[in-house]
């Protein structure tokens, strides 16, 4: 079974019931040859119970609770041994069963009813974006980008006001560690321009993925747990976070798969590392060697989860001195969009802009992309 990021072996996931069915017109149950008459047809419904066994159990257990009960994310791309049984859905309930124990003999169970929203028959991916200008100090770009796996299909840009489309080619491809992504100029559409001084909403990009691949160009925000490296010995050590209620037992990573930034409450310290696509490994960029001793972590808020961006506000001692920025990670991005919120009136201090300089981006444009789903009859002519 996969359900968005995460994989659950189907020997985990107890036999699940697929309920669906007709409701019909009480009072006028059968009309004149006979036949029911059928009123609506109610989305069909499956309740996979999932039980997680072993040392990392609470980990794997509390991802899925998250996910599941994440607005940002559903309906979620699920697929499943069962035949028929692919589609996107939505949690209608999820009960976490805890029985404490030592690690080897650790069990949790998932309890879980999920509708179902659709199929890829009635249903198609899109992006949408509503571009605004950005306030910070790093550069003057206005360049907007969002990103989708190489492996979609049937890109195209689609403006929903007139129905207009249009095919759309990205401007370039990027690798990432979890596999290729191509990135899309917002502009690339015929009709749309960005205009800093009166931002408006762009096109939408539709395109069609497998949903197993749905989720391989989204940002990941990770909670260490305390381990320095994600994997070990075939076994994933860092834990996915859905919730901003998430208690975090060690740094907090933000990743786009080109860029991981490290936020670390307890030691005070930014750092971060980057794909080196031609090694398939991560080099570290020495921020946190290169931190000032002025310059500590004071506080960490994470404000927005969501599939294809993430932001975090950081908030800085600069010399005995309050200063918070927000850090906001897009999909496919190899920089960080560091931003001066709205409440802050202080301008970035120079201690500051000099130290993360290397990994700001220089443009002055948020996306601000949120990956949803559309009805295929939108798109109809």
């Amino acid at each position: 079974m996969h359900i968005y990021f995460l994989d659950i072996d189907d020997e985990d996931v107890e036999p699940i019931t697929d309920s669906g069915g007709l409701d019909v017109d009480e009072e006028q149950l059968l009309d004149e040859i006979g036949s029911a008459k059928p009123i609506s047809s109610p989305p069909n419904a499956i309740d996979p119970d999932v039980t997680f066994t072993g040392c990392d159990a609470p980990q794997r257990a509390v991802e899925l609770h998250e996910l599941l009960n994440s607005t940002h994310h559903a309906p979620l791309p699920v697929t499943m041994a069962a035949d028929g049984a692919d589609g996107y859905y939505v949690a209608s309930s999820s009960t976490r069963y805890i029985k404490p124990s030592d690690d080897e003999h650790r069990r949790e169970v998932v309890r879980t009813s999920l509708t179902r929203a659709g199929t890829d028959q009635r249903l198609v991916r899109a992006l949408e974006a509503a571009p605004r200008l950005a306030d910070h100090e790093f550069g003057n770009d206005l360049e907007a980008h969002i990103a989708l796996p190489t492996d979609a299909r049937k890109v195209r840009w689609f403006d929903p006001d007139s129905g207009d489309r249009e095919l759309a080619e990205p401007v370039e491809t990027v690798a990432t560690a979890y596999g290729d992504v191509d990135v899309y100029d917002l502009e690339g559409w015929p009709d749309y321009e960005f205009d800093p001084d009166d931002p408006s909403e762009a096109p939408l990009l539709v395109y069609e993925i497998d949903k197993d691949r749905d989720a391989e160009a989204d940002v990941r925000l990770w909670d260490t747990r305390g381990y320095e490296s994600l994997e070990a010995d075939g076994r994933r050590q860092w834990q996915h976070v859905f919730s901003k209620d998430h208690e975090y037992g060690g740094a907090i990573v933000l990743d786009t798969g080109r860029l991981r930034l490290w936020l670390d409450e307890d030691d005070g310290t930014v750092d971060a590392q980057e794909w080196d696509s031609s090694e398939a490994e991560w080099t570290d960029l020495e921020l946190a060697a290169e931190q000032p001793e002025s310059v500590a972590v004071f506080d960490i808020d994470v404000r927005e989860i969501g599939m294809v961006r993430d932001v975090v506000q950081v908030t800085f001692d600069v010399d005995g001195e309050l200063f918070a920025m927000d850090a906001i990670l897009e999909s496919g991005a190899g920089e960080v969009l560091l931003e001066i919120p709205d409440g802050e009136d202080k301008p970035v201090p120079e201690a500051v802009e000099d130290w993360l300089e290397p990994i700001a981006s220089r443009s002055l444009v948020d996306a601000q992309a949120t990956k949803t789903l559309i009805s295929r009859s939108n798109l109809e002519r």
